[in-house]
């Protein structure tokens, strides 16, 4: 189940261990790590886990969760934000961070996450992410979902009134996407896109313009390619 990669270098065989991040392809918070990961270029090794699978992770950090890194054959640490934290310290990497840009986000977010999920859980689901390997990770994840969201197929017959009402909301933040893309190593770009990430999986969503800028540059500079309108 470890993955983690160790080597030996130097004249005195000096063990260099290699971190592991353990996570969901359809996650938004693994995709803030993922996003840092990428605009830095930091060496890392990768699992993904099940979606069903609560074992691993409350045997790493005590509850079902991810990202998870590994930072040592024995220690593991959780939290999106947390991990980024980290490695910013490890690899001396600054974050940039703006109260008013990270409020402004988190406010966006909160007022909207019903819609971007009502979008995007249902189609993640559909797609053949590794953590969605067997018919019970899947089963798992929609009895989950749907107990947050509710039922996935009126949550799909309902994709154009969704649509309407997040198009709407990232056009009045305009502004905010214009001043975030400017600056792709802030904590507040990195939310906001691994927020909106999933949102690129659903076909024939029309993006404003300031947001799709903001999203096609985030994903060119941390690697983190937008899905291409797949569900």
């Amino acid at each position: 189940m470890i993955s983690f990669q160790k080597q030996r270098c130097g004249e005195n065989n000096m063990t260099i261990v290699q971190p592991t991040l353990y996570y969901y392809e359809h996650c938004p918070y693994c995709i803030r790590v993922l996003a840092f990961i990428g605009l830095h270029d930091i060496s890392m090794q990768y699992q993904v886990l099940l979606n069903d699978d609560e074992k691993t992770p409350i045997a790493m950090v005590g509850k079902k969760m991810v990202p998870i890194l590994q930072t040592a054959p024995d220690r593991y640490m959780g939290e999106s934000l947390d991990i980024i934290d980290y490695l910013s310290s490890q690899h001396q990497k600054p974050v940039l961070k703006d109260d008013q840009d990270i409020a402004a986000v988190e406010g966006f977010l909160q007022a909207n996450r019903l819609a971007i999920y009502q979008l995007t859980m249902p189609r993640w689901a559909k797609i053949p992410y590794a953590e969605f390997a067997t018919s019970s990770a899947v089963d798992y994840f929609v009895k989950k979902k749907t107990a947050l969201i509710g039922d996935f197929d009126t949550a799909l017959a309902e994709t154009d009134v969704h649509c309407a009402t997040l198009f709407d909301a990232l056009e009045q933040q305009s502004a905010l996407f214009e001043k975030l893309a400017a600056s792709p190593s802030s904590l507040a770009s990195i939310m906001l896109f691994a927020s909106l990430h999933g949102v690129s999986v659903v076909k024939g969503f029309a993006w404003p313009e300031a947001a799709s800028a903001f999203m096609q540059a985030m994903a060119q500079a941390t690697q983190c390619a937008l899905a291409d309108s797949v569900v």
